[in-house]
């Protein structure tokens, strides 16, 4: 999270100041501009490319309350221990050095507070996916794909599947609704 809002803020920055100078007639460093400008050509882009119907559909208030239901069945003890140790394994992903330089949320199963969620077993589930339901936490999912056993409730993608560029979050919507079917 850190990462994106950092490079969001630079670009941002960059746009600005490239557009300010701009607009007052001085000149830019052209890699600069040349990179602000490819940056919005390519946004652009992207919200007028096919991929853009690859953004799912936000859940229903129907299917958030099945959701609710679902975790609402855990025992008060699983779940507190589960938001302890969610807690725990979120603070070592902004804290170790080799998980904020990671891209890939694969990664945050090498630590060990992950091993001690996913010890929890299936039992936590519902609370996982009431976790999902909540854009900002998709990392979770690699904790749902390894605790969930019905392999048709779990989102892979083929080579050629062009909804392996819908993005962590769509997937995360799309495997909530996998869930609850």
């Amino acid at each position: 999270m850190k990462r994106i809002l950092f490079a969001s803020v630079a670009f941002c920055f960059m746009a600005c100041l490239s557009e300010n100078n701009t607009n007052k007639g001085l000149s830019t460093h052209p890699d600069l501009t040349n990179r602000t400008r490819a940056h919005s050509e390519s946004s652009l882009l992207a919200q007028q490319s096919p991929l853009s119907e690859l953004n799912s559909a936000p859940l229903s208030e129907e299917e958030m309350a099945i959701v609710k239901f679902r975790a609402d069945g855990v025992s008060t003890k699983t779940a507190r221990r589960f938001y302890e140790l969610l807690e725990q394994w979120e603070n070592a992903i902004h804290t170790d050095m080799r998980m904020m330089l990671s891209s890939s949320t694969m990664s945050y199963k090498e630590l060990p507070e992950y091993k001690a969620l996913r010890d929890m077993g299936k039992e936590i589930l519902p609370l996982v996916a009431k976790e999902l339901t909540n854009r900002e936490k998709f990392p979770l999912l690699v904790l749902y794909d390894d605790l969930q056993d019905d392999t048709a409730r779990i989102i892979k993608y083929s080579a050629n599947d062009k909804m392996r560029y819908e993005g962590e979050q769509n997937r995360a919507i799309r495997t909530i609704r996998k869930y609850i079917q």
